[in-house]
């Protein structure tokens, strides 16, 4: 078990802090090579001021992209000529590159907003994927705007 602590005041004994969990996570034993994910939590039943997913990167390979979905909603997908759904809480481990050591490829992210029926688009671009590297794609909802929104991040292929 993985736990995050803030140091509190102790009222009982000032002179011995006191610790509030605020993100726990559970890695189970035949995680290799465990990335835990910290979202921020508005409500969370257990008093947690995070969300905590566990994904094991041994099970991504070079040239891997993982889309995890944080949120409520389902998460759109199209990259190159492919199109996918990644539902809520759900990851998706996928990789286009086939045999090829590099791809630029167009890609697409969207959501399904339910309450008018239809897709919207989070953003559109074009990616560079290559076989040294695995991508990561994290969709949580940002309260702020009212929106899904993204971060994206590059994780080296360490032999």
């Amino acid at each position: 078990i993985l736990r995050i602590v803030r140091k509190i005041e102790n009222p009982n004994d000032p002179d011995k802090p006191a610790y509030l969990t605020i993100a726990q996570a559970a890695v189970p034993e035949t995680v290799r090579a465990a990335m835990v994910i910290l979202i921020p939590a508005a409500k969370n039943k257990d008093g947690l001021l995070f969300n905590a997913k566990v994904q094991d990167l041994a099970a991504m390979k070079g040239g891997d992209t993982m889309f995890l979905n944080m949120t409520g909603l389902r998460i759109g997908i199209e990259l190159g000529k492919e199109k996918f759904i990644v539902t809520p809480g759900q990851g998706k481990i996928h990789n286009p590159l086939g045999n090829q050591k590099s791809a630029s490829l167009p890609i697409r992210l969207s959501y399904f907003h339910p309450e008018r029926g239809e897709w919207d688009m989070i953003t559109a671009s074009t990616v560079a994927l290559y076989s040294t590297r695995r991508e990561l794609c994290i969709f949580n909802w940002d309260s702020g705007f009212q929106r899904v929104d993204y971060e994206s991040i590059t994780l080296p292929m360490v032999e």
